[in-house]
């Protein structure tokens, strides 16, 4: 669902202008998609001409790039920037970014935090030492789910790796 532009925005006054519409939830799905396996597989590809027709990958990642919106790597993940709500791009090349207010981030983080783990706003990585795994009941494969979400979603890295490699 795009997102609404705000009130004296020029893509409030000017919606004919408007080339691309995507709210927060909207590049964080596009973002899902950009790694080596969903490209290659043609996932990537298929999940925009569904979604977004006429757009390629290439494109939307030189709009988040040049906007600031977007910080990671195609390999371990790209995640959207904090209080980023959308972005706007208009036909004559420029674009606009929609950012939320600290209360409507405040109410973002509390929607992600009360949400499902699955469904939650993706990004990150995990640390979660094997042992530390307990799924022997589905009370506990959910705790250890919200474990890993919570991560996921947290500000901080997770903790260095205790794992060192032996010599050979």
């Amino acid at each position: 669902m795009p997102i609404t532009p705000p009130t004296g925005s020029r893509a409030a006054l000017e919606p004919d202008t408007v080339l691309l519409n995507l709210s927060r939830a909207e590049i964080a799905k596009i973002l899902h998609y950009v790694h080596p396996i969903p490209v290659g597989k043609g996932f990537t590809r298929e999940f925009l001409n569904k979604n977004h027709p006429g757009w390629k990958l290439g494109d939307l990642m030189k709009w988040f790039e040049e906007a600031e919106i977007i910080s990671g790597h195609a390999m371990s993940s790209f995640k959207v920037e904090p209080k980023v709500a959308g972005l706007i791009v208009f036909k004559n090349k420029t674009f606009e970014v929609v950012w939320m207010t600290d209360d409507e981030w405040a109410a973002h983080l509390a929607e992600q935090a009360g949400t499902d783990p699955l469904r939650r706003e993706g990004g990150g990585r995990v640390l979660l030492p094997g042992r530390s795994l307990d799924l022997s009941s589905e009370a506990s494969i959910e705790i250890t789910a919200r474990s890993i979400a919570d991560q996921l979603l947290s500000d901080p890295p997770p903790p260095p790796s205790r794992h060192r490699r032996r010599p050979t």
